[in-house]
């Protein structure tokens, strides 16, 4: 990541959490220009990484900008759930509530209040310091808006 910053010119200060072993690359931009006035193909690739990027974003602004906090944790796990699922439903990466939370700019509190109503209706589990998806159908529907509303079966005010 950066490649926006680096293309614009701009200094770049970040911060990211691992969820899995990384290895991360400093590249000076006089070094990356001069490879890229060389290489036709390394920019068609950078443009397409921030292409990729921005979809994704933008995917995500307008998924998360509509729901509820409740459909959005739920859009959280069955994203994670798709992109790291593993037999049985299992969520094959580490995370906490608060990394949830961060991430759609809720409480750590609501997001545990989520997980519990989801807990108690038999849809996710948490066991072995890891996330499964009981009943993916159900929670993808929760996700969508197209689900039950269990929210009256949460103690939380989401």
């Amino acid at each position: 990541f950066g490649e926006e910053f680096c293309l614009a010119r701009m200094p770049c200060l970040t911060s990211a959490v691992a969820i899995v072993d990384s290895r991360v690359y400093t590249l000076p931009f006089p070094w990356v220009e001069e490879r890229m006035d060389r290489d036709p193909a390394l920019c068609r690739q950078i443009m397409a990484s921030v292409s990729r990027k921005n979809l994704v974003l933008l995917h995500q602004v307008m998924e998360y900008s509509s729901a509820d906090a409740f459909q959005r944790i739920a859009q959280v796990l069955v994203n994670l759930s798709r992109r790291y699922g593993q037999a049985g439903e299992r969520i094959g990466i580490r995370f906490t509530q608060q990394d949830v939370a961060n991430l759609i700019h809720v409480s750590r509190v609501t997001v545990s209040n989520v997980i519990n109503a989801l807990t108690r209706q038999g849809i996710v589990e948490r066991r072995d310091g890891a996330f499964w998806i009981r009943k993916p159908e159900l929670l993808a529907g929760i996700a969508q808006g197209s689900a039950p509303d269990l929210r009256r079966h949460s103690h939380a005010s989401l």
